[in-house]
């Protein structure tokens, strides 16, 4: 139990990396031919094949994912608070270190915005520029399950009453439905 709440695995629920969007259903799928229970919770940026994610509906499997277009990254950085930015931005700063950070945040932005710049102020330009950054394929920001475990737990959990009402909206209806588990 953190902060009051019940965790997910006292839930039952287990977390389990995909590995890429042509892999979610093989995996998936596999889990529910052994009576588990099973939820989706996937990016939308790169659709998976349709008859596969139908077949894994069809199935009784749940799916959750990011609106249109995003993938978790834009999820997060659009729908958190702006307090939240700065948090998740500073969690970056301490996993992966300024330097890489900083580099991310230039080449991101083609130079025209810094890691000062994505301290100060907030805007939707900064928040797309720091999804756009922490999407980075090698050393990307919070992709593993143990980063956004902890993101979760100490940023996005508790700044959840604050943040937008379509983020909060996809976030309260996956823990629904693992309370449900």
């Amino acid at each position: 139990m953190t902060a009051g709440q019940v965790s997910l695995n006292a839930h039952g629920v287990a977390l389990v990396d995909a590995g890429g969007v042509t892999k979610i259903y093989v995996r998936a799928n596999a889990l529910a031919s052994l009576g588990y229970r099973v939820a989706v919770l996937r990016d939308d940026d790169v659709k998976p094949d349709a008859g596969e994610e139908g077949v894994f509906e069809v199935g009784g499997g749940d799916l959750f994912k990011w609106q249109d277009g995003q993938a978790l990254e834009q999820a997060l950085f659009a729908g958190v608070s702006d307090n939240g930015v700065h948090l998740l931005l500073e969690r970056a700063v301490e996993i992966h270190g300024e330097e890489l950070i900083a580099a991310h945040i230039d080449t991101t932005s083609s130079g025209i915005m810094s890691l000062a710049d994505c301290r100060g102020r907030m805007t939707d330009l900064i928040r797309t520029t720091l999804a756009d950054a922490a999407k980075y394929k090698k050393n990307s920001w919070f992709k593993t399950v143990s980063c956004m475990e902890e993101a979760a737990r100490d940023i996005i959990g508790p700044d959840l009453p604050n943040a937008r009402p379509e983020f909060r909206a996809a976030i309260e209806a996956v823990f629904n439905w693992c309370a449900d588990a």
